[in-house]
């Protein structure tokens, strides 16, 4: 089972000894948003600064690494974050318990509380001449209780730790602190333990795993046997060479070589272009020569190192008439913060979209609630009028609509802010037009501190850099009309089950994949490694992006090309940039 499957059984069972019952539950991601936002809401800790998938995701930090609230500081959130993170940790964790609740990281920490509650305490040091004596560990008939040695008391969980002969872990370089005591817990001095694993191939720091757990086990683990497994049955020589030639450069790993028997195959290939734009082109008509002859879209695949880049190629296909599908993402325009920023832009076109303005009336949180937006609702639909229309100062709508003052000068700011923006915009750029948006409403500030909301934000900025390549290339096309573009490129029919087509996906979301054809895109510094690796002040960073490069080259079965571009949009402006690291390997 999984390392949360097994936790759960396990304090199902015994679940008492750190204050659980048999029928405790277990909440999952939208119960602990919930419950995060009423603990937010009780510490009156504003939400748009701190929101409850960002407390979660701080808490989560802390937890993967095995630290309680008293260690809160060792991961530096700084200040107010970790003042906030504390408080709202105490709380919400005292109302997990007071409802005899876990949440899945509970499960896994609870578990190591439980199993260290077992572990017989460090000998006494001898004395002189110390009395003769031997301890055992009595069990009776019921394997899952035993005896604390040198004590009456019995303890369930020693029992537990006794009963496995065995324990065999896959992907250990995925596991965290955490994981990989439970472990050792679980095997206590008996058992026999064979981890699997790739350091090569760990990919996932960023959620907690630790690559030093693979790396420090022949020293944890003293006179253990490690086999290499270095035959690879997928890749073509040549490929393999690649992968070889990437991962070397890693400053500490466990040393291997891959080789195959399946012959050189074809040369890797490795290409350059002005802008995304042309490498976009490029990678649709490259898929679409493939298919021409003979290839199966379901194995041609096109990787990308975060989500922001998948918007030129998702325009490429379409235009080639190539059906994709999105493995482990979003379409481009389908993402909840383009849509909100599109939204807002085609409220200012068009004051009298209702759709629109009822995205974004409350986004970000502007305290109007469902009850508020349906009386504005019904007040316009009575009074033949738009939705923004009835928020605003001259429709007399607080007493007919029954909102009370406050709720009125909510209501009013937000047409306020609007009117202000579209006045503000006129003989902007579009793209400065949606720079001046997401300025006015604090969007990205508010997005930010979500648990993925870097991701969202590198989104923004491509979709802001689409902008201004729209501007350059039809300087009298109005914002409006990329809007209607935007519709139209979006509203074909859903191709994403097919099996007749390629797959776009992230470096991560191919973990564990393989196709025959693989085009791997945007091999830039600042782009693959990611510019927050450059940006870091630890060398692992870094690591784990040649581990990923690692991992994107040896899903290719038999064909892999390589591109990189002289200069990328984003938030309006062109970035200039060298070719990747790894292509020099």
């Amino acid at each position: 089972g999984t390392f949360h499957s097994i936790c759960a059984r396990i304090l199902r069972r015994h679940g008492e000894g750190v204050g659980l019952s048999r029928n405790f539950a277990i909440y999952d991601a939208d119960d602990q948003k919930s419950l995060m936002r009423k603990v937010l809401k009780d510490l009156d800790i504003d939400p748009r600064l701190f929101s409850p998938t960002a407390a979660l995701g701080k808490i989560d930090g802390a937890k993967n690494l095995g630290l309680g609230r008293d260690r809160l500081h060792e991961m530096r959130y700084g200040e107010p974050v970790e003042g906030w993170t504390r408080r709202a940790w105490a709380m919400y964790e005292d109302r997990l318990r007071a409802a005899d609740a876990a949440d899945f990281n509970d499960l896994l920490t609870l578990t190591v509380a439980l199993l260290r509650k077992a572990v017989p305490p460090p000998a006494p040091a001898p004395t002189e001449r110390p009395a003769t004596r031997t301890i055992k560990l009595h069990t009776d008939r019921t394997p899952d209780q035993a005896r604390i040695p040198g004590t009456s008391e019995v303890n369930p969980v020693i029992g537990l730790r006794r009963r496995f002969l065995h324990v065999v872990v896959d992907e250990y370089q995925d596991t965290n602190p955490v994981q990989a005591e439970l472990v050792d817990l679980l095997c206590g001095d008996q058992a026999e333990l064979c981890v699997v694993g790739d350091d090569d191939q760990a990919i996932y720091g960023w959620r907690g795993a630790d690559v030093g757990q693979i790396l420090s086990f022949p020293d944890k683990h003293r006179g253990c046997e490690l086999i290499r497994l270095e035959q690879n049955y997928r890749s073509t020589t040549l490929i393999l060479d690649c992968a070889n030639a990437v991962i070397r450069g890693g400053m500490r790993r466990h040393d291997k070589q891959l080789w195959s028997d399946l012959g050189p195959g074809d040369p890797v290939e490795v290409h350059g272009f002005g802008d995304e734009r042309d490498e976009a082109r490029w990678a649709a008509m490259l898929a679409r020569s493939a298919i021409d002859e003979g290839e199966s879209p379901s194995e041609i695949a096109v990787f990308y190192r975060t989500h922001a880049q998948s918007r030129p190629l998702e325009e490429a296909m379409r235009l080639c008439g190539i059906r994709y599908r999105m493995l482990g993402g979003i379409r481009f325009y389908d993402r909840r913060e383009i849509k909100d920023l599109v939204a807002y832009l085609r409220l200012l076109t068009n004051p009298d979209s209702d759709l629109d303005c009822l995205r974004i009336i409350n986004v970000p949180a502007r305290r109007i609630g469902a009850k508020t937006i349906e009386r504005l609702s019904s007040w316009a639909l009575a009074n033949e009028c738009s939705l923004y229309t009835a928020c605003g100062p001259d429709s007399q709508h607080g007493g007919a609509a029954g909102l009370g003052k406050s709720t009125c000068r909510t209501v009013q700011s937000f047409w306020q802010l609007i009117e202000e923006l579209r006045k503000d915009s006129e003989g902007l750029a579009h793209d400065q037009v949606a720079a001046l948006v997401l300025g006015r409403t604090e969007y990205i500030e508010s997005i930010r501190e979500e648990q993925d909301g870097d991701v969202r934000v590198e989104n923004l900025g491509e979709f802001v850099g689409a902008l201004e390549q729209f501007s350059s290339e039809q300087p009298e096309a109005s914002l409006a009309e990329y809007l209607e573009q935007i519709s139209l490129a979006t509203s074909g029919d859903d191709e994403s089950q097919t099996d007749a087509a390629i797959t776009l996906m992230t470096i991560h979301s191919a973990k564990g994949l393989e196709f025959d054809r693989v085009i791997l895109t945007g091999m830039e510094e600042g782009v693959f490694p990611h510019m927050r690796a450059l940006d870091s002040d630890d060398p692992q960073a870094i690591e784990e992006e040649r581990r990923l490069a690692y991992v994107a080259v040896t899903r290719a079965r038999r064909k892999l090309t390589l591109s990189y571009v002289e200069r990328r949009f984003l938030w309006g402006g062109t970035q200039v940039r060298p070719p990747s690291r790894f292509l020099q390997a």
